[in-house]
């Protein structure tokens, strides 16, 4: 965008000459119009490109070392029960075109069971996870369930993926 600025200024600057007869005021009006719009169009954020975030298999975990205490989120919309989400107290890993995404722990936000963090921040995205409240549902040993949510934001805070699924914690 700082590219277009010249051309929009050489614009803005030449436009005076298109316009004779407006008295200094009504000049200063129209220049602070113009300013408006190009500060407008140089601050506007980029549409949103969703995302599409994949199953993290058994295999995936194992390949790629991330096992361990933590959580899982299983979007309701993904077959087979694989979460698309893992988190750690230090990370979360999404998987996103066949190449794995980690995340920052933000600890300053809202902690969640097994000393994992409702919010990760990182280099081009940033996720929430929220989960129902109570104690969960055990379907097995050492494991914790409960309804949740999933909300992905690019880097200029823009929602990009979204679902609702079940938030499954365990060791």
């Amino acid at each position: 965008m700082m590219k277009a600025w010249p051309g929009v200024a050489i614009a803005v600057l030449l436009l005076p000459a298109c316009q004779e007869g407006l008295t200094p005021q009504e000049q200063a009006r129209q220049d602070a119009r113009d300013v408006a719009k190009v500060e407008a169009i140089n601050h506007a954020k980029p549409p949103p490109s969703p995302l599409d975030p994949q199953s993290i298999t058994a295999a995936d975990i194992e390949q790629n070392k991330l096992y361990g205490p933590g959580c899982g989120f299983v979007a309701r919309t993904v077959p087979g029960g694989d979460p698309i989400v893992l988190t750690t107290p230090e990370r979360a890993t999404l998987k996103l075109a066949g190449k794995f995404v980690t995340l920052a722990a933000d600890k300053g936000g809202a902690a969640m069971p097994l000393g994992t963090w409702a919010h990760y921040v990182g280099k081009e995205q940033s996720l929430t996870l929220a989960r129902a409240p109570g104690d969960g549902t055990a379907p097995g040993l050492d494991r914790l369930r409960w309804d949740g949510q999933l909300t992905v934001r690019d880097d200029v805070d823009q929602i990009v993926f979204s679902s609702a699924g079940t938030v499954q914690c365990g060791s």
